[in-house]
Order: structure tokens, then sequence, then C-alpha cells
């Protein structure tokens, strides 16, 4: 299951970008238009996305290691 989720490919990271640029354009739209700083899209774009992305990151170079010395 966490082989699955964790794999970075190129349709995944074109995913990934996508949904970054998303919340980001998301938070300032909603702030922008009600005035109100809004948490979830701004967590989102910041720490949650980079963060899945460098895991991902890591456990394909892992995966791709493991698999280089077999």
């Amino acid at each position: 299951m966490a082989a699955r989720l964790l794999r970075l490919d190129m349709k995944r990271l074109a995913l990934l970008a996508g949904i970054w640029i998303l919340s980001v354009v998301l938070h300032n739209a909603i702030d922008h238009f009600t005035g109100v700083e809004e948490p979830i899209f701004f967590i989102l774009a910041v720490i949650a996305i980079p963060l899945y992305g460098a895991v991902s990151l890591l456990y394909t170079i892992a995966l791709s290691c493991h698999r280089y010395r077999k």
C-alpha cells in the first residue's frame, strides 16, 4: 500500500504540482474576495504538499537504488 502511495512518477509529479498551484490560487482568491485569512489551503501549499513530495522523492530514490543493487 505504501509503495502505491509513495512511488513518484511523472503523472503523479504533475498532479502534485497542479494541486499545489490550485491551493495557492484558492488561498489567495479566498483572501482577496472575502478578506478572511484561510488557513487550510495555506497549510496544504506550504507544509503538506512539499512534505509529501519530499517523502515520495526519497522513497522513489531509495526504491530505485534498492532495485539497482539486485
